[in-house]
């Protein structure tokens, strides 16, 4: 391991990215427990994008026209907002995902996709009379990091979460397959970082530790890892990788977050929102309105 990487992921392990501060968290720990446990199916994820859209009435349900429909795709691995396409301005979300969703994982997203993509979209129309990649600037990596900032924004205030982490993994797996990596090889390294990351530690595994590890930590390790590494390999037909490629469009994930927290300390940042309403104001009323009623449901 080089000296850059075994930095990095001291950044990573001793952060605690699913921490909970009941001292700082908006949240009771009973609440926080819920999310935690609760799985959100995909028909779940629809009903509360589509509240979300409505309430901004930005919502289309089929056919032409302004919003955004939300569509359950089998084709699609992860949630994916699109101005254009072949529906339309549309929100696809994943018929079924590597892993399950949970609550606290789904909320930050919420806003990642909804304000920091298809509301910037609509806004844009708005006032500039166009939208999506039209305002999309640097490959819409600017796009991406205000939606992680918006992510981080979530987290503090309904979880009192600070450690915040962005996309971190992916770009150790673009450079694996840019040097000619095998899909396996790069699985494998996916694995072994996300297991570091998990127990704290950045020793070298051998048999006998991975045989100990706890079922669940090792299943959840090697399905992020897959998802990671097909993402990385979308276009090949030989795993192998004998041309040395990598689809390299999810670095932008962690651009866009360095570029965002840059632009910030200059006093500078991406945020085209209405005067009257700002985002961290409507993710903290969205987080207990929409936790409230699916709550009482249970």
């Amino acid at each position: 391991m080089s000296a850059a990487q075994e930095f990095f992921l001291k950044q990573i392990t001793e952060a605690e990215p699913n921490a909970f501060d009941p001292d700082k968290a908006l949240l009771g720990q009973e609440e926080y427990n819920w999310l935690k446990d609760k799985v959100f199916t995909a028909e779940d994820q629809k009903e509360a994008f589509e509240y979300v859209l409505r309430k901004y009435s930005i919502l289309r349900k089929g056919g032409r026209g302004d919003g955004y429909e939300v569509v359950i795709d089998e084709n699609t691995t992860a949630l994916d907002v699109r101005d254009k396409s072949y529906r339309g301005p549309t929100l696809f979300v994943p018929a079924e995902r590597s892993r399950p969703l949970t609550g606290d994982r789904f909320l930050p997203l919420l806003a990642h996709e909804i304000e920091g993509h298809a509301r910037q979209s609509m806004i844009g129309k708005v006032l500039f009379g166009l939208g999506g990649d039209m305002l999309a600037l640097d490959d819409e990596q600017l796009y991406e990091g205000y939606g992680l900032r918006l992510e981080k924004n979530i987290k503090r205030e309904l979880f009192g979460n600070d450690n915040f982490i962005p996309r971190v993994y992916y770009p150790f797996a673009v450079k694996m397959a840019e040097r000619g990596h095998s899909f396996y090889e790069i699985f494998s390294d996916q694995v072994m970082k996300r297991i570091s990351v998990e127990k704290r530690t950045l020793r070298e595994f051998d048999h006998a530790f991975i045989k100990a590890l706890d079922e669940d930590i090792l299943e959840n390790a090697m399905k992020d890892a897959w998802t990671i590494t097909y993402r990385v390999m979308r276009g090949h037909t030989d795993t192998s990788n004998p041309e040395a490629y990598a689809m390299a469009k999810d670095l932008g994930y962690m651009r866009g977050w360095i570029i965002d927290k840059n632009l910030l300390k200059m006093g500078w940042g991406i945020s085209m929102n209405w005067e009257k309403l700002h985002a961290e104001d409507y993710n903290f009323l969205l987080g207990l309105i929409f936790l409230k009623n699916t709550y009482q449901k249970v």
